[in-house]
């Protein structure tokens, strides 16, 4: 029921000129049936149904704009291939708002008639969407997964995956696509931008166990991204050097016992499980920190007077950074320092003794 012509410019209109919609580049799809229906709420799914990308969402606000003014916007269902009652394609929130206010009967566009095909069901939920909103992660990672086994991969990538805001790369698209496959805690982290998409990525290569475990740390520890990084980037070195899984290196002792802090301490908290971490990966290199800051204590340096190691250690020499008022406060300062019999004995800390 649909034809297909140019059309230049292309322009995207979903409610405004509710009879078409442009769905590919120089094409249009034009809608010629969409009744307008009313439909007992009872008879619309409840469930998300084939064509959903809303995920996360507060319905609330959506149920009290629409006590307010009304449905302004229709959903669009498709009647059921087996059994009694409608599907939605797309309007799904607004279902359930209605549903939740106590409506028994909604006004909606039944275009059974009018679509094809799954992928131009999809297509148009996605432009309505598009017109009125920006979508989460997880709701990307939902269109991906509707979209892979009806589009061709360099469709995708080079359609789709820019129309989401995403980078047309493969591996990217690889993560979105394991992102409905999470367990709802991670997705709804994810979604409300607590968890940072190079941590996601990283939980998906977890065995499930690992990932409830580690989703546990971040969110009480409440690590940010950086902080995210570094913990997964250590934990995951530390867990194949022991050859276990990254749960059975978390529940270890010295480790297990920081979540058991106060609640207020949990920033400290944080700090302490990272260096721990970083001890447990670097010893040599925590040893060398360790008998560089012991010689500098050591050394009573003049106010304003500070000695720095270089970056791991990985460089030779050490710098010194002396801050001064005026020419005879560097001269007394300098003076100071050479009187510093200690400083003979400052060698390179990474050198282990006998």
């Amino acid at each position: 029921m649909f034809s297909r012509e140019p059309r230049a410019p292309i322009e995207v209109h979903v409610f405004g000129l509710p009879n078409f919609l442009v769905i590919e580049a120089g094409e249009t799809m034009m809608i010629r049936e969409n009744r307008s229906v009313w439909i007992d709420s009872a008879n619309i799914a409840d469930d998300p149904g084939p064509f959903c990308m809303s995920f996360a969402f507060d319905l609330g606000v959506l149920a009290d704009s629409i006590k307010k003014i009304g449905l302004l916007n229709p959903p669009y269902v498709i009647g059921k291939k087996q059994g009694r009652g409608f599907e939605v394609v797309s309007g799904y929130r607004r279902v359930l708002a209605v549903k939740a206010l106590g409506w028994e009967k909604v006004l909606c566009k039944d275009i059974s008639n009018s679509v094809t095909s799954p992928l131009e069901y999809l297509v148009f939920n996605l432009y309505d969407n598009l017109a009125t909103r920006t979508f989460n992660d997880v709701e990307k990672g939902m269109i991906l997964c509707r979209l892979d086994p009806l589009v061709p991969r360099k469709e995708i990538l080079e359609e789709y995956m820019p129309l989401l805001g995403l980078p047309s790369h493969e591996p990217t698209l690889e993560v979105y696509l394991r992102v409905p496959d999470l367990a709802l805690e991670i997705k709804e982290a994810f979604a409300r931008g607590q968890l940072s998409f190079q941590s996601v990525r990283a939980l998906e290569d977890m065995d499930s166990l690992s990932q409830s475990q580690v989703f546990k740390w971040i969110s009480e520890l409440k690590f940010n991204f950086n902080q995210q990084r570094q913990f997964l980037e250590i934990l995951v070195d530390l867990a194949l050097k022991d050859g276990i899984s990254v749960f059975e290196f978390l529940a270890k002792e010295e480790l297990s016992r920081y979540l058991e802090d106060p609640i207020e301490n949990r920033p400290q908290t944080a700090k302490r499980t990272l260096q721990a971490l970083h001890e447990l990966r670097y010893p040599r290199l925590t040893r060398a920190e360790r008998i560089f800051r012991e010689k500098v204590a050591n050394l009573n340096l003049p106010e304003g007077a500070i000695l720095k190691a270089p970056a791991y250690f990985e460089a030779p020499g050490y710098c010194l950074e002396v801050r001064f008022r005026d020419g005879k406060s560097l001269k007394r300062k300098m003076e100071a320092l050479l009187n510093i019999k200690q400083l003979a004995n400052l060698d390179d800390a990474w050198v282990e003794k006998e």
